[in-house]
């Protein structure tokens, strides 16, 4: 399972060894600067949208990849029934970073409150 960590400057996600081949994906490490928006989700996997390229998917449990859509490319690391965070971004090769974790709340917050000027917190 990721592990996605903030700081003072960077918001990490870091992969296991067998969802970088998963992903076809390296770790994410991201300027907070970059970080335009976090939304708290009930459900990573139903959040996620868009085709997957490249990436993996089980049906209905779970999905680690770039996902496509019209609002742009999606990062997303996500097991059905947990919650998740999507964190918005500009200046990325993504639009956004969707990523589950049991402590998707405490997430949001701790990266909320590291924003320069506290960036908008949408909830689900």
């Amino acid at each position: 399972m990721s592990t996605t960590t903030v700081n003072s400057e960077f918001l990490t996600v870091e992969l296991t060894t067998a969802e970088h081949a998963l992903a076809l994906h390296g770790d994410l490490r991201i300027p907070l600067a970059d970080v335009t928006g976090v939304e708290l989700l009930p459900d990573g996997y139903r959040a996620a949208h868009g085709l997957r390229a490249p990436g993996m998917r089980i049906p209905g449990r779970r999905l680690i990849g770039t996902m496509w859509s019209r609002t742009g490319r999606e990062f997303a690391d996500v097991r059905s029934g947990e919650p998740a965070v999507r964190v918005t971004l500009r200046n990325q090769p993504w639009a956004s970073v969707l990523v589950s974790t049991p402590q998707a709340a405490e997430l949001a917050a701790d990266l909320t409150t590291r924003l320069p000027g506290g960036a908008p917190r949408d909830q689900a």
